[in-house]
């Protein structure tokens, strides 16, 4: 029987420097990052790896269907799917409730992508290189309260080895009290401007975007999630280029997975699903996008457009009711409520309309029943959503990835919170990918389309690009293979949809 001890510091370290301090080096580590706090969605930052006595890696692959888990003491091999070893850990596993204000008691931290929705009723057409989930078992971590500016320290332990948990408080705090008071180890070097390229350039996403339009005529759909990668590669460390993300685009859900030599660097506006202790669910898909204007009014205007846009307030609506449907499944019957429709919040790179529905699970469903119900986001996928992924696979090139799917923690105390992996830099090995894209109706102009993807993948090309030059900022698009266009800084966004060249 696990017992979650926990022990509060009589001070607040910044959360840079302990991560920096504590977990950067670790081969598996993690820090779901609220870098920006929003009363109500993200009060709390977790951090923490694989490096306790019960921790291990846990990683799956779908093709294969092939799960592995690797701990200091052996690894071993199972033919099982995720969500079935989820489910029964979650159940062995579950820890007496603690006093606390926060979820994360010890638990699994990490992703599920996008193809595992062959488990959720989807078709299983394109592999990812990657692993389809992956995650952390994690047995210490460290929890930033940044409401009441408070840090915990979380051990589990067997029953009678709190002396094991005081011994490990005692030096992660000594640790935090000698780091330094500036803390992401090395001095940024200067590395050449990165060079990003479209999977699909300009003309093939557009006439994409056409066929989904007519698949809507034709009545197959209501709404498709139609989706591009930006791809590039670096030599710059993934922490490095985290700590820039997290500076240029502070997010609610931002997170940063170090899986050995992959990292997932996330700066997520969108939650996915949150259970709580008392069972209540809690989705809130993002649907309609605008960006952030140079000046004050112009901002306001921009938000004012898109609170009052028809196309937008038509996508948000279609995937409140998507979500109802998937809520509706394993919640109790009229639970299953709206209490926020088509609210717009702002980033600091873009104003999001946001809804929230909400419902209470049914006693015979657990907190991986609902995942799979809900899995993928209906905001990444579109209405109805089996056979708008049907289009979505027929239309896209090749794998999502863990872009798409679904990122956070599953904790033994029975919480879970996971945000949808948008505003995302997966690296591989130095290989880079940034999913994009949008929601195409029938009233979607492909101009306007494909200048969304790239306000949305602007920030994140912008820490690559600020990581590897700090002093210039700079980055290039290439187009076709052939050297483009190079990009300052903020000036991007108005030369990359401007001029109509650049094969963003």
């Amino acid at each position: 029987m696990l017992k979650a001890v926990v022990h509060r510091l009589c001070w607040f370290p910044d959360p840079e420097v302990a991560f920096a301090t504590l977990f950067a080096r670790a081969r598996h580590a993690y820090w779901l990052d609220s870098s920006r706090v929003e009363r109500g969605l993200a009060r709390f930052s977790y951090m923490g790896s694989a490096s306790g006595p019960l921790g291990a890696l846990i990683r799956y692959s779908h093709a294969t269907n092939q799960l592995s888990v690797d701990s200091r003491e052996r690894s071993e091999r199972f033919g099982s799917d995720v969500f079935t070893f989820l489910k029964s850990e979650l159940e062995r596993l579950r820890v007496d409730d603690c006093d606390v204000p926060f979820g994360l008691l010890g638990g699994f931290v990490g992703y599920f992508g996008y193809e595992l929705k062959s488990l959720c009723g989807g078709a299983n057409v394109h592999r990812s290189a990657l692993p389809d989930a992956a995650f952390v078992f994690s047995d210490r971590l460290v929890v930033f309260d940044h409401t009441q500016k408070t840090c915990y320290l979380v051990c589990l332990v067997g029953g009678g080895c709190e002396r094991v948990a005081e011994e490990w408080f005692a030096r992660i705090a000594r640790r935090l009290v000698e780091s330094p008071s500036r803390g992401r180890g090395e001095e940024p070097r200067e590395h050449p401007a990165p060079a990003f390229r479209m999977r699909r350039s300009d003309r093939p996403y557009i006439d994409d975007i056409l066929a989904c339009q007519r698949y809507l005529y034709d009545g197959e759909s209501y709404e498709i999630c139609l989706t591009n990668q930006v791809e590039s590669s670096t030599e710059v460390s993934p922490w490095e280029i985290y700590a820039a993300l997290r500076r240029i685009n502070p997010a609610p859900y931002a997170a940063f997975l170090k899986f050995g030599d992959m990292s997932v660097l996330s700066s997520s506006p969108e939650r996915f699903l949150k259970i709580d202790r008392q069972r209540l669910v809690e989705a809130k898909p993002m649907k309609g996008t605008e960006a952030r204007g140079k000046t004050p009014r112009e901002d306001q205007r921009n938000r004012q457009s898109l609170q009052r846009s028809e196309k937008n307030r038509a996508e948000n609506l279609m995937i409140v009711d998507l979500l109802r449907n998937d809520l509706g499944r394993v919640c109790e019957v009229g639970t299953v409520h709206v209490s926020k429709l088509m609210d717009v919040e702002t980033y600091e790179t873009v104003h999001q309309m946001v809804s929230t529905i909400r419902g209470h699970l049914r006693r015979d469903r657990d907190a991986i029943d609902c995942i799979k119900a809900a899995f993928p986001g209906g905001s990444m996928t579109g209405a109805p959503k089996i056979r708008t992924m049907e289009i979505i696979d027929l239309l896209e090139p090749g794998p999502r990835g863990v872009y798409s799917g679904a990122l956070g923690y599953l904790s033994l105390s029975g919480e879970i919170d996971l945000s949808i992996v948008i505003r995302t830099l997966v690296d591989n090995g130095g290989r880079l990918s940034i999913g994009t894209g949008g929601a195409i109706t029938v009233q979607s102009d492909p101009e306007d389309e494909l200048r969304e993807t790239i306000v949305k993948a602007l920030p994140v090309m912008r820490a690559v690009a600020a990581a590897s030059s700090p002093t210039a900022d700079s980055w290039r698009f290439d187009v076709d293979g052939k050297p483009g266009h190079t990009f300052i800084g903020h000036e991007a966004l108005a030369q990359i949809s401007g001029d109509g060249e650049s094969g963003a």
